[in-house]
């Protein structure tokens, strides 16, 4: 055995993930294996950056600015907001339209940044609701941003709840995660329609049963990571 097989050989040994018992395909949503994942991604430095406030026009800088500025500041809230639009939609790959950046921007505004608290800190999907539902033309594509929808209140409920446990109140409706999430519903022996987890409420819904039947503890936010990461 040369240098590099003892080198792979030891990686596997020491940081291979933990396989689910009863699908040994999937990876176990647990504790130990979230760590590994968030570990990976945090020295990827694309990811890293946009989740260090310190850097300007980061992910968290600008949803920080967002929960600190006056809600009286219409002109300085609407700048932030579409740059953080913006910034969700590039980081995350989402492809919407500049047309519908725009007119989302203006909505989350004109919701209230009073509003726009209230209902990520209960959870709701009223902020979800008005950023999802369709735009319209011409002023808009006549799309619904649904996908977006869940990244925007994800990240905004990480930055404006930084460090409690509201923080973790929205899943990322994501497309490799749903893909991979009927395999783990079967595995636990939970229904699951397929065609029902475009509806962002029946989605986070089967996410926490998943969680709750893995018998772990750990995060929406670490479930999506982990199915995420090693799915893609």
């Amino acid at each position: 055995m040369n240098q590099i097989q003892k080198e792979h050989k030891s990686a596997k040994e020491k940081y291979s993930f933990i396989m689910l018992e009863k699908n040994k395909k999937l990876v176990k949503p647990c504790f130990e294996n979230v760590v590994l994942v968030e570990a990976m991604i945090d020295y990827n430095s694309d990811y890293n950056k946009q989740g260090n406030s310190k850097i300007p026009g980061s992910l968290a800088n600008l949803m920080i600015q967002f929960r600190e500025t006056d809600p009286k500041d219409k002109k300085k809230l609407l700048g932030i907001i579409q740059e953080a639009v913006k910034t969700v939609n590039k980081t995350n790959h989402t492809r919407m339209s500049e047309k519908d950046q725009k007119v989302i921007a203006k909505r989350i505004c004109d919701f209230g940044k009073e509003n726009v608290e209230q209902s990520l800190k209960n959870s709701d999907l009223d902020l979800y609701n008005e950023i999802a539902r369709r735009t319209e033309k011409p002023e808009g594509s006549g799309k619904r941003n649904t996908v977006f929808a869940s990244k925007f209140c994800h990240y905004a409920c990480l930055w404006f709840f930084e460090g409690k446990k509201e923080a973790d109140n929205y899943s990322i409706m994501d497309s490799v995660v749903k893909g991979i999430l009927p395999e783990y519903a079967k595995a636990y022996k939970i229904d699951c329609d397929e065609k029902k987890l475009d509806d962002y409420k029946y989605y986070r819904t089967k996410v926490d049963q998943i969680i709750s039947a893995s018998g772990s503890t750990i995060s929406r936010n670490g479930f999506d990571h982990l199915l995420w990461y090693c799915n893609k």
